[in-house]
């Protein structure tokens, strides 16, 4: 997680306005000596002298000082990054700050940070099975500037499509009662709107998930057929499937009046 490098320069008096790289870690190795177990904890941040220094040895460190500090002066930015932790109402202003910033390539620095707090929050929206707001936290996905790091905040919405997936192979007519909850927390939220917005990359679990979700409304449109009528007409609208199976689950749809 990103802590953020300002905090313990002001903690130290040193300026940052005329910053001296040298002054800067005389005062902050005396600072560590004296600080108990070598640790210097502010507002609930603990440094630690190896990773000060390391920021402050980067070979790119002039570039990455001016992020820093325009990290700082972007509270809902390092709120994000430190806490992961974001008002969803201002998303916006996120997307709005890559906009304003990333021809100046300040997300070198941020980007790998903003990964780990972009999939902690997807984390805890999906599992609360928040698909709106998951929506609108995908917005945010720009800020992630390279593929290792996309795929990085993406990670818990893999890992939790892919959970459901398997839950949903190892239903049957009988067990699937006992798995009503887990089933209804997901299936009564607009899922369909979340997999629309999942970037290109998701297309094979998309796809998985379309398969598992046909299959299993094969399997209980006799013993409930309101169940599985529901899932079909959220299922034709899922976008960028595979032909085939569209086509199966169209010819589905259209025989729901049948036995609804």
């Amino acid at each position: 997680m990103y802590q953020s490098l300002i905090r313990i320069l002001k903690h130290c008096d040193i300026d940052i306005k005329a910053f001296d790289v040298s002054r800067a870690k005389r005062v902050l190795a005396a600072e560590f000596s004296i600080a108990a177990g070598g640790i210097i904890s502010i507002d609930g941040f603990d440094y630690t002298k190896n990773d000060v220094f390391a920021e402050l040895e980067h070979i790119d460190f002039a570039r990455r000082l001016s992020v820093h500090i325009l990290i700082w002066r972007t509270p809902i930015l390092l709120n994000c990054l430190e806490k992961s932790e974001i008002d969803l109402e201002n998303v916006s202003q996120l997307v709005g700050f890559y906009y304003k910033w990333h021809d100046r390539q300040v997300f070198d620095l941020i980007s790998p940070y903003f990964a780990v707090s972009f999939n902690k929050i997807m984390g805890r929206l999906l599992k609360e099975a928040r698909f709106i707001d998951a929506c609108t936290w995908l917005d945010a996905l720009q800020l992630t500037h390279f593929d290792e790091d996309r795929n990085a905040a993406l990670s818990s919405a893999k890992e939790y499509l892919t959970d459901f997936i398997k839950l949903l192979k190892n239903l049957n007519a009988v067990t699937y009662k006992n798995r009503l909850p887990e089933l209804e927390k997901f299936l009564s939220q607009p899922w369909r709107r979340f997999v629309n917005s999942l970037p290109p990359q998701f297309y094979h679990i998309i796809n998985d998930l379309l398969s598992a979700m046909h299959n299993f409304t094969l399997i209980i449109k006799h013993v409930d057929s309101n169940l599985c009528a529901k899932m079909i007409r959220e299922m034709i609208e899922v976008r960028n499937i595979d032909d085939g199976l569209r086509e199966n689950i169209l010819r589905e749809y259209e025989g729901i009046s049948k036995w609804v």
